[in-house]
This record gives C-alpha cells, structure tokens and sequence, in this order.
C-alpha cells in the first residue's frame, strides 16, 4: 500500500470512528452531551435556541404607546467558539513502514482507534471545561455541598441525597437533569453507599465511562471532573461540533541515520453551551486571529448568560462537595 493511499484509509476511518463514538456516547448521557456534526445537531440546536425565548407571551397595556425590546433569537452552535487541535507530529522509524507493508489495514486500524479516542476525549474534556466555566457564572447554579465526612479518614462521601440539592436549584423544571458528570473519588463514594448495585455500563471509551444507577439516572464518570465535583446537565448542556479534518498526512523525512515517516493531522470542533456565548471582547480577539485556548474556555470570565429564564433555560448545576462542618 503506498503512503498516499495509506493516510486516506486513516483518515476516513478516523471520520468513521469520531462519528461512530459521537453517536453512542450521546445516547448513553441521555443527550445531556451531544458530540457530531453540525448536520446531525444542528437541528437539536436551533430547536433548543427557541426554547430560551421566556415570557414570549406577557401582559401588555392596550392604552401603552411605550416601545418595548424584541426577543433575541440567536442559533447556539453560530454562537460557539472554534477549538483547534493537532495529532502528532508522530515519527515512526522502517520497522512500522514494513508492518504497513505487510499489514496495512492493521496499521491502519491501530492509528486510528487511538486518534479517534484522542479526539473524542478532547471533546469531552473542553465540553466539560466550557459547562464548569459558564455555570460558575451563577451562584445560584453553583452550590457547595456540605457531605458527611468519615472520623477515620476525612473523607467527603456524597450521597444521593445530596443530588437532590442541585435538582432544587431548578426549582419545577428539576426533572429536567439527565446526566450527572462526576469525578472517579465521587463515583467510589456512591458506590460504597450502594447506589450503583444493580449499574449498567451504557458507554465506555478510555477512562471514561457512563453507568446507569439501575433507577434509570445517568452517571459520566471522568477524572476530567474536578475532584469532588458533579455536574448536572440537562438535555442539549453541551453540543460540540466535530467541525473537519484535514487530511491525514504522512512523509518521508530524509536526512538522518535511518529512514523516518512522519505522521500528522489537524482539525477543530466548536463547543456550544446551552444559553451561554463568548463574550464579545473575547470573540473579537478570537476571530480569525488566534485560536482559543484551554485556560480560556475554563474561565468563566470568557462566558456570559444571554436567555432570560434563570432556571428553565440553564445548562446545568455545579455541585462542590465539601468537608461537614464540626
């Protein structure tokens, strides 16, 4: 197989997988985090941005001459910043290019689990920076819990009931949390407290794995999560779109001892949070200018809050678990 066309199967079974991965691990959060393309959404996007239009019906005055502000209507995914990022450069010695040689679909196929997962873990982990970063914004939907702590060790152990607090937040639009995302310490701490006894596993890719709790609650189990941290999302918190690749490509390099290949690709994807944009200082440096970076898409200073139902349309809710107090 010669290396052009090797770096074509690469690529597209990485597209392939990317897809695939997006697809399974959307469902197994109840859609609490959706990972595809803006075809596959897109449409999930703009039907969600409708919905941030509150009080669109009000009482008026008839006799009022008084002009009144319209309803912004703005598409989240339009609104969502770009986050590039790089695969390789990788640089693989003579002994790989004769396993290409002599196996290329397995060569191929080893390439590209690992990127696909590589890209998908990105995803993950900025999705869950950018929905950290915009619920911080609101002390309301950022809480401290207070959990009982064991004598001997100092342990934080949430408990379930614990849970119920950040669904309180929410007021009667509770219910609408579908997915919690939470740390591996908060994970061990539910199941000493039985709570995943009869769990299934729903999706499991690296580290990162989602468990229903056998009651039908949905657990993202990721030390991408801060410690002690959970996160309650509703459906749609976070979109990303997978936005493109490039092609994959692979080149001879010359010039030393023994012939290398290297390896290389690049992409972007953009990360949407329900009812949450960039502010527009932060856009502005951004566009077609320097891509953003992780430090930026986890402060919550980058962030601004542009529905109008503080309960109903946010994302999410923050739990910080905390030592008991004495």
């Amino acid at each position: 197989m010669s290396l052009e066309m090797f770096q074509t199967q690469v690529r597209s079974t990485i597209t392939e997988l990317v897809l695939k991965q997006s697809s399974l691990f959307g469902a197994a959060t109840g859609g609490a985090m959706l990972l595809g393309s803006e075809k596959t959404i897109g449409d999930y996007a703009e039907e969600s941005s409708w919905k941030l239009i509150a009080g669109l019906v009000t009482a008026r005055n008839a006799y009022s001459t008084t002009a009144v502000t319209p309803k912004e209507l703005e598409q989240i995914l339009k609104r969502a910043p770009r986050f590039d990022w790089r695969l390789g450069p990788v640089k693989v010695n003579d002994g790989l290019l004769a396993r290409i040689d002599s196996s290329p679909e397995d060569a191929a196929a080893a390439v590209s689990a690992q990127a696909a997962q590589g890209i998908i873990e990105q995803q993950i982990t900025q999705g869950l920076a950018a929905l950290d970063a915009c619920v911080s914004t609101n002390t309301k939907f950022a809480l401290s819990i207070p959990a009982d702590v064991a004598a001997s060790t100092g342990d934080i152990t949430p408990k379930l009931s614990h849970f119920v607090k950040g669904r309180r937040a929410f007021g009667d639009a509770g219910q609408n949390i579908v997915c919690w995302a939470i740390n591996s310490d908060v994970y061990y701490s539910l199941v000493e407290n039985d709570l995943f006894k009869n769990a299934e596993q729903l999706y499991k890719l690296g580290d990162i794995a989602v468990f229903t709790d056998g009651l039908n609650g949905r657990f993202l189990v990721s030390d991408y999560v801060p410690s002690n941290t959970a996160y309650g999302m509703v459906s749609g918190a976070v979109m990303i779109d997978n936005g493109y690749q490039s092609k994959f490509v692979v080149q001879p390099q010359l010039g030393g001892e023994s012939l290398t290949t290297m390896m290389q690709s690049e992409g972007e994807f953009k990360i949407a949070v329900k009812s949450y944009r960039l502010k527009a200082a932060m856009a502005t440096k951004l566009a077609n200018t320097v891509s953003i970076t992780a430090d930026q898409v986890k402060d919550k200073a980058s962030w601004e809050y542009y529905a109008t139902d503080d309960a109903r349309a946010q994302p999410g809710v923050k739990l910080t678990f905390t030592p008991k107090a004495a």
